[in-house]
């Protein structure tokens, strides 16, 4: 199924009946990689996944490159499908697209939110500092004719070394990320009044364990469960304790 928003062709897969719930995937990710996790939530909910500007199956979008700019997309598809009194779940990325957006949009029609394994805290220690600037203001001196050929082979080797993969693999949308990994969105998150449940793979060494903490300590109305043997994806390695989860949380009172 497809919206125009900014005039570019959005794609989003909507299966199930019942209480709606708007998926966001992680950076890089689509509705591809939800579709047997959508297939079981969709007995209880209607399910919602969108594909991000330039993921899966919906076009790109140059006009977005930052947080802010992903917020108010969202909250534009929000508004498209007539969304009210429905559940956000966000994944990795989508779990910082949902905290942006909630914080930005208090007043939108949403219930509960769910964070799986979601990147919003950005911690540097001194090495990443350092990397960072490197890679940054690193121009001036690669500029020389002796070093110009070898810029691009260093800053790669610098990003990877930060474990700022999804950086490496943006394509056109390194612009973007390289804004993405430096907003830490820790001062924003006692802004998020809505009751909120946020869901970590025990094992998880993409986002620590320590994030999820401090989600759960910041997040006024939070609560944080680990599901055992799962690491960034438990949608996916443990999908019916996952799903389970989900449905608890939607349906409590």
């Amino acid at each position: 199924m497809q919206l125009k928003i900014n005039g570019r062709k959005i794609y989003f897969s909507s299966s199930g009946s019942g209480k709606k719930l708007l998926i966001l995937p992680g950076w890089m990710h689509d509705h591809y990689i939800w579709e047997k996790t959508q297939e079981e939530l969709s007995r209880n909910f209607q399910v919602i996944v969108l594909d991000f500007p330039g993921f899966g199956d919906s076009q790109l979008d140059n006009s977005i490159k930052d947080l802010n700019g992903y917020a108010h997309f969202t909250k534009k598809v929000i508004e498209e499908l007539d969304l009210n009194n429905f559940v956000i779940l966000g994944h990795s990325f989508g779990g910082s697209v949902a905290i942006k957006t909630l914080s930005l949009f208090p007043k939108l029609p949403v219930e509960k939110l769910i964070l799986v394994d979601s990147a919003c805290i950005r911690k540097f220690n001194l090495k990443q500092i350092f990397g960072l600037i490197l890679a940054k203001s690193g121009k001036p001196i690669f500029s020389l004719p002796v070093l110009r050929s070898y810029a691009h082979q260093v800053k790669n080797m610098l990003y990877g070394a930060l474990n700022e993969h999804d950086y490496l693999n943006a394509g056109p949308l390194k612009t973007a990320m390289s804004r993405l990994i430096k907003e830490n969105l820790e001062g924003v998150l006692d802004k998020i009044k809505i009751p909120t449940l946020i869901v970590w793979g025990e094992n998880d060494s993409v986002t620590p364990i320590s994030h999820a903490k401090i989600l759960n300590h910041k997040i006024p109305k939070s609560q944080l469960i680990f599901l055992k043997n799962s690491t960034h994806w438990p949608f996916i390695e443990q999908i019916h304790d996952f799903c389970n989860t989900v449905y608890k949380f939607i349906y409590e009172k």
